[in-house]
C-alpha cells in the first residue's frame, strides 16, 4: 500500500484501503477510487490465487463466486466481469482458469523452473528428533553457506520463529568473531550506523546490526524493522534473518537464500509439525496435515535479483528423513483444492443476509459457481466421497446444502418458512455478516450472553468467541502467562496456560493496567485489539435486541476500557498522560476530565497556548501535583485536546410527529405504553470544537471522536 500510495498519488489517481482498521468514510469517497487496495476478507484482489487451498482461500472462492453470481443474475451487463489471477505453477492450471471464466488462450502456466535467474538448490538433512537441538547444528553449516556461495552477496535466512531469528544471529555473531574478518557482512560508516542505532529500542538488534547481521520479525516496531529493509536493500549489511512472513510481504530478494528449517510450532496442537513423509502419501494428507509447504516455494522465490545476478543458490535445510520427499515433491507442483467446505455456513450467512439466496435450491445455484464444485467432481476423495458416480454426488450436495442450513438454524442466524421453505436472515445473522464474525460465535454468544452480565463477565466472554481461538501460544509462553497473571487482576487455573482463550484474557488485562510486556506479546496485543472492536459491536448489537440496558452500558463500558487501555474503576484522570495515582488523587478523589475542564474553564479559550489559561494550569498542577512545568503544559494540552460536548436542543416526540422541547424547570407529561421518540442536538466547544481525531496513546491506530 505504501509503495502505491507514492506511485500513484502524482498521478491524480485515488488509491483508497479498505479494511475494517481505516474504513472510508462514505459511499462517495469510495466510488472515487481508481483502484481500491484490500485484504481477502473486504475486496476482490486476486494476487496468489494457488492460494485457495489454505485457510484464508475460503473468502477469495466466495468473494469470486458472488461476482460470477451478480453476473449471471445482471441483465444489463452484456459480458461477464473479467477476472485476473496471477499464481505459482499449478498442476490444475486449466480448472482454476475455468472457474474463473478464462478462456485457454489467455491462461499462461509455466514450469515451476522458468523464472527470471536461474537457480540452484541444495537440500541438506540433518539429524535429530528434537526441533530446538536439530535448529542448532544447522548454524555453522549456514555459516559456511554463505562463505561459499555468496561471500560478498546479499544473503536471506527464513527461520521458523521470532525466537530462532535471534539464536541464529546470535549464533552467527559468534562465529564471525573467531573468524579473521568479523566485520566483513558490514558495508556502512560506523558513525552513520551509530546514528541509525540510537533509535534502535532491540537489544539483540544492537547487538547483532555491528556484525552485518539484521533480523526482521514482527516482534521489532514498525520504524526498526524500516531501519533493516532499508540497510538490506542498500546493502550496507548482507545477511537478513526473517519469519516467512517477510517472504510473503515486502520484495527484499537475495543472491542466497536459505531456509533453516521447514517446521513450525503449532500452538493448537503444542508440538512442531511438518509435512508427513512416512508411510502412505496423499494429497490430503500433505494439505490437511500442513499449508506451509508454498511458504518453502515463495522463500526459494526471493533467491535471485534479476538487475544484479546471472544465477541464484538456495540452500533448504531438513530434517533427514523428510529430505527424500522435498528432492521428489519441490518442483512438482499439486493441484489446487477448495477450503471453502469447512467454512461454507459463514459465506452462505452472507449470501443470505445480503438478499442473494433465500431457499435451498439458491444454495446449489451458489454452490455450482464455486470452486469447490468443480473440485468436488474433479477428485471427489479428497472432500470425503467414497464413490464418483452422479447419485452419490448430488446425494453429498444435498448433505452440504442441508448441514449448512442446519448449522445456522442452530446458530439462529436464519428461520425457514415451514410451509414454502423460504430462507430469511435473522438479525443475528446480519450482524454475523455486518461484523464478518464466524456463525458460531454468534451461537456462542446467543446461548452465553444474559441482562445481568458484568464487565468482567463480558471481558471472559469476548476472549472465548472462536476469533480468538487461532492466538498463537508458542513453546513455553504457558510458563510465561503464569508468570503475568501474577501482577494482573483476574487470575486462572494454570492447567489453562496453554490455552489461547486464556492468554488473550491476559493480554486484555495487562492492556487496561498498561503492563509492559515481552516483545512477542507487544505484536500478539496488536492482533487481539484489532479485532475487538467488530466483536464487541456485535455484542452490543445483540443485548440491544433483547432490550437488555446494563449489558448494553457494560460492553460500552468495555469497549472504552479498550480504547483507553483503563479498568473501568481506575481514576478518570489517569486517562491523561504523566500523572500517576497519587497525582490523580490530590486533584481530587471524585475529579473527570470534563470537571476538571469546568474548573479550568477551558470551554472559554480556543487555545491551550492561552496564557491566561497556562497560567491557571500551571497553578493548579503546581499545588496539587508533582508534575513539572513542561509535562504540566502537556496534560493541559491534552485537556484542550479532549472534546466538550454541550447540550443544545433537546425534543420530544410522540407518535403523531408533535414536538416539545424540553424543559428541565417543568415537568413533561407522558402516556404509559406510548412510544416517543428523543431528538438530541449536540455541539463541540472549546479548543478542540474543529478537531476530531482522539488522544488514544494505548490504542493500535488513529480514531476519530462519534
Amino acid at each position: 500500500m505504501t509503495g502505491g500510495k507514492k506511485s500513484k498519488v502524482g498521478m491524480g489517481i485515488s488509491c483508497g484501503r479498505s479494511v475494517w482498521e481505516t474504513s472510508l468514510q462514505t459511499q462517495k469517497e469510495l466510488c472515487c477510487i481508481i483502484n481500491p487496495d484490500s485484504t481477502p476478507e473486504k475486496w476482490d484482489g486476486i494476487s496468489g490465487i494457488h492460494l485457495l487451498g489454505v485457510d484464508r482461500g475460503a473468502v477469495l472462492e466466495a468473494i469470486v463466486s458472488r461476482l460470477k453470481m451478480i453476473t449471471r443474475r445482471s441483465h444489463t451487463r452484456e459480458e461477464p466481469v473479467r477476472l485476473l489471477g496471477l499464481s505459482t505453477a499449478l498442476a490444475n492450471a486449466g480448472d482454476v482458469a475455468e472457474w474463473l471464466g478464462i478462456p485457454d488462450e489467455a491462461c499462461y502456466n509455466f514450469r515451476p523452473s522458468v523464472r527470471p535467474v536461474p537457480i540452484s538448490v541444495h537440500i541438506q538433512g540433518f539429524p535429530g528428533q528434537h526441533y530446538c537441538p536439530r535448529m542448532g547444528l544447522m548454524n555453522k553449516p549456514a555459516y559456511k553457506a554463505i562463505l561459499t556461495y555468496s561471500p560478498r552477496k546479499p544473503v536471506l535466512i527464513f527461520v521458523s520463529s521470532r525466537r530462532q531469528t535471534r539464536l541464529t544471529a546470535l549464533a552467527f555473531v559468534n562465529l564471525l568473531i573467531a573468524d579473521h574478518n568479523p566485520k566483513q557482512w558490514l558495508n556502512i560508516d560506523m558513525l552513520e550506523l551509530e546514528v541509525l542505532m540510537a533509535s534502535i529500542k532491540d537489544e539483540n538488534l544492537k547487538l547483532t546490526l555491528p556484525f552485518g547481521i539484521g533480523m526482521h520479525h514482527a516482534g521489532l516496531s514498525a520504524h526498526e524493522r524500516a531501519i533493516v529493509e532499508q540497510l538490506f536493500i542498500e546493502k550496507k549489511i548482507q545477511v537478513l534473518i526473517a519469519t516467512a512472513t517477510l517472504a510473503w510481504g515486502i520484495n527484499c530478494p537475495a543472491h542466497l537464500v536459505i531456509v533453516k528449517g521447514t517446521e513450525y510450532f503449532d500452538g493448537k496442537k503444542g508440538k512442531y509439525i511438518d509435512f508427513p513423509v512416512t508411510g502412505k502419501l496423499s494429497l490430503n494428507s500433505i494439505f490437511h496435515e500442513n499449508t506451509h509447504f508454498e511458504d518453502v516455494l515463495q522463500m526459494m522465490g526471493r533467491a535471485g535479483r534479476p538487475q544484479f545476478d546471472d544465477s541464484a543458490v538456495a540452500v533448504i535445510y531438513v530434517q533427514d528423513s523428510k529430505k527424500t520427499f522435498y528432492k521428489k515433491f519441490l518442483y512438482e507442483p499439486f493441484p489446487v483444492e477448495s477450503s471453502l467446505l469447512p467454512v461454507l455456513p459463514n459465506h452462505v450467512n452472507a449470501e443470505i443476509s445480503a438478499g442473494t439466496i433465500d431457499s435451498k435450491q439458491g444454495i446449489v445455484e451458489y454452490l455450482s459457481g464455486t470452486y469447490l464444485y468443480r473440485r468436488l467432481f474433479a477428485n471427489p476423495n479428497y472432500y470425503g466421497l467414497e464413490e464418483d458416480s452422479e447419485e452419490a454426488m448430488l446425494k453429498f450436495i444435498t448433505q452440504i446444502v442441508d448441514g449448512s442450513v442446519s448449522e445456522l438454524l442452530e446458530s439462529e442466524c436464519i428461520s425457514v418458512d415451514d410451509d414454502s421453505d423460504v430462507i430469511k436472515p435473522t438479525p443475528y445473522g446480519r450482524i454475523a455478516s455486518v461484523y464478518y464474525l464466524q456463525h458460531e460465535t454468534i451461537r456462542f454468544l446467543v446461548k452465553s450472553l444474559n441482562s445481568g452480565c458484568t464487565i468482567e463477565n463480558m471481558l471472559k466472554l469476548l476472549t472465548d468467541v472462536p476469533e480468538y481461538a487461532e492466538i498463537p501460544v508458542r513453546h513455553n509462553e504457558d510458563l510465561i502467562n503464569t508468570e503475568l497473571q501474577k501482577k494482573l487482576r483476574i487470575r486462572f487455573s494454570t492447567s489453562v496456560m496453554g490455552n489461547s482463550a486464556c492468554k488473550a484474557h491476559l493480554l486484555f488485562q495487562a492492556h487496561f493496567m498498561r503492563k509492559i510486556l515481552p516483545t512477542d506479546y507487544r505484536t500478539d496485543l496488536k492482533s487481539v485489539l484489532d479485532q475487538c472492536i467488530r466483536i464487541l459491536q456485535a455484542m452490543r448489537e445483540m443485548t440491544r435486541l433483547k432490550n437488555w440496558l446494563t449489558a448494553t452500558m457494560n460492553i460500552v463500558l468495555l469497549q472504552q476500557m479498550c480504547y483507553s487501555a483503563r479498568w473501568y474503576d481506575d481514576h478518570p484522570l489517569l486517562c491523561l498522560p504523566h500523572l500517576s495515582y497519587e497525582d490523580a488523587c490530590s486533584i481530587g478523589d471524585d475529579m473527570t476530565i470534563p470537571k476538571l475542564q469546568n474548573l479550568l474553564g477551558i470551554e472559554k479559550f480556543t487555545s491551550s497556548e492561552d496564557p491566561k489559561l497556562v497560567k491557571q494550569a500551571l497553578k493548579l498542577f503546581r499545588e496539587c501535583t508533582t508534575l513539572d512545568e513542561t509535562h504540566s503544559k502537556e496534560v493541559l494540552k491534552y485537556l484542550c485536546h479532549w472534546p466538550i460536548i454541550n447540550m443544545k436542543t433537546m425534543q420530544l416526540v410522540d407518535t403523531k410527529g408533535r414536538v416539545e422541547d424540553i424543559d428541565e424547570s417543568k415537568e413533561m407529561k407522558v402516556i404509559a405504553g406510548e412510544v416517543y421518540k428523543l431528538r438530541i442536538v449536540i455541539e463541540r466547544v472549546g479548543p478542540a470544537r474543529n478537531n476530531s481525531s482522539m488522544y488514544l496513546p494505548q490504542w493500535t491506530k488513529p480514531k476519530q471522536a462519534g
